[in-house]
């Protein structure tokens, strides 16, 4: 589990990590939604792919959670395993991110936290030591 959860005033945050920016990014979304729900309990019946690009990797990292915020809100989806692809080019950097999951039932699935959005409060993506990480703080 290369993520862990960080609390900070009231909101939640995510601390993800990895030896490169693609695993860095996939544990930021598996951390996204083990704040959701425990997600051992989500099935990945269904897929949800995603495209995301941003000028610096700090707003890329705040771009793809409130994505997974909205898709959470209105399509009521959870993910139980997320592969993102990281990649710079044309002055931007990108994210190309397949997650396997399934629709929010009550019957199945146990209520956790839902952000409202993520912030660059004490935001941080990039290299770190022998690998990456990529921390940011939610709105809860």
């Amino acid at each position: 589990m290369p993520f862990e959860r960080i609390d900070s005033s009231g909101d939640a945050g995510i601390r993800a990590w990895g030896p490169d920016a693609h695993a860095a990014f996939s544990a930021l979304g598996d951390g996204f939604y083990s704040l959701l729900t425990d997600a051992s309990l989500v099935s990945p019946a269904g897929g949800l792919s995603l495209a995301v690009k941003a000028p610096t990797l700090e707003s890329l990292a705040v771009k793809f959670l409130n994505e997974l915020i909205h898709r959470a809100e209105e399509e009521r989806f959870l993910g139980a395993s997320c592969d993102a692809r990281y990649s710079f080019s044309g002055g931007e950097h990108r994210l190309s991110v397949v997650i396997l999951g399934e629709k929010f039932s009550s019957k199945k699935h146990t209520r956790g936290l839902m952000p409202k959005s993520a912030t660059y409060h004490d935001l941080f993506a990039g290299p770190a030591g022998a690998g990456w990480e990529i921390r940011v703080i939610l709105d809860a």
